[in-house]
């Protein structure tokens, strides 16, 4: 999934806008994180809740800041990342960041036209609601895509003019199982597991595991 499929919208505004009407959308607003600064329909700084009444709260903060442009106070760098990335690769971004701006919204663009925002707190609930569903559709044991995932594989292949299917299986596995002991039988597939991530590791490949003792890998 990528960061353009959890966007939300927020206030854009000219960098030459007063601190004042700053203010008065935050208070208009009392859930509004922040808002974007734009020149040209391009994102060029980043005002926090927080940031802004932390500048304007100090001793002549209020005085100096107020009645001039916001461009005095808005953050010149923020996260900005295209709609396309995914959102393992902006998280790290985003926890890459200074301390001090680690919670602010993530500016997203598109062919670097502002798109929207996503919070912290949004990205890393999507996060974890990705890692619980690829974990469901993962085998308990080799961690590979499972049947779920497979059928869906081979569903898009069908629509495709050539590809190839390879079919793994290990013969007499369950006399090995009664012999040995299911321990030893786990280790062995795990093994399978290794050696066939080992030599199928091009992007092109599709490596899953049906079950039991049974591979499959496909080849686009």
């Amino acid at each position: 999934m990528t960061i353009g499929n959890i966007i939300e919208t927020v206030p854009c505004i000219d960098a030459h806008m007063k601190s004042k009407q700053v203010n008065d959308l935050f208070i208009d607003d009392p859930t509004l994180r922040g808002i974007v600064v734009l020149q040209n329909d391009k994102p060029i700084g980043h005002i926090s809740r927080t940031h802004f009444y932390q500048t304007i709260g100090t001793q002549y903060g209020y005085n100096l800041y107020m009645g001039r442009e916001c461009k005095l106070l808005y953050k010149q760098s923020p996260l900005i990342v295209d709609c396309t990335k995914p959102l393992t690769e902006v998280s790290q971004l985003a926890m890459e960041r200074n301390e001090t701006d680690l919670y602010d919204d993530i500016i997203v663009t598109k062919e670097q036209c502002f798109l929207g925002v996503v919070s912290v707190r949004a990205l890393l609930l999507k996060l974890v609601e990705t890692q619980v569903k690829i974990a469901s559709f993962m085998n308990p044991l080799s961690h590979l895509p499972g049947n779920h995932v497979i059928e869906q594989k081979m569903q898009e292949l069908l629509d495709m003019p050539h590809y190839s299917l390879m079919y793994f299986d290990l013969d007499h596995f369950k006399k090995y199982n009664d012999l040995y002991g299911f321990k030893k039988g786990d280790k062995l597939l795990l093994y399978l597991t290794d050696v066939l991530k080992t030599f199928i590791t091009k992007p092109k490949y599709f490596l899953g595991h049906v079950g039991g003792d049974d591979f499959v890998a496909i080849v686009p």
